[in-house]
């Protein structure tokens, strides 16, 4: 993750004293690199320069939810699917963190 993500949820507000159409213009530009950062920030949750562990972190920070510890937990295809990660990197990923053991049902 870079310095680049914290510009995401700190944008640059209008200044006092702008009129309504520069307040409108500032707030499509901030909209506009928000939507750019989350499709960099999508392809950089699949993409092969960072760690199975950097990858099911960044997708954590996108969709605002942790790794479940559940095993059998659906969203870990969904997780896996979205990292281009195996479902067997995201489980072991899971034992990493959690120490999840025991039967994994098929």
């Amino acid at each position: 993750m870079n310095a680049e993500w914290t510009r995401i949820y700190v944008p640059q507000l209008p200044t006092a004293g702008a009129s309504r159409n520069e307040c409108r213009e500032r707030a499509a530009e901030i909209k506009a690199e928000q939507e750019a950062q989350r499709h960099r920030a999508k392809s950089e949750q699949s993409s092969d320069r960072y760690t199975a562990t950097e990858r099911i972190r960044l997708w954590e920070s996108l969709h605002g939810a942790q790794l479940p510890r559940d095993a059998n937990h659906p969203v870990l295809a969904v997780i896996a699917v979205n990292t281009a990660l195996t479902l067997a990197q995201v489980r072991a990923e899971q034992q990493q963190r959690f120490g999840v053991s025991g039967e994994i049902a098929p």
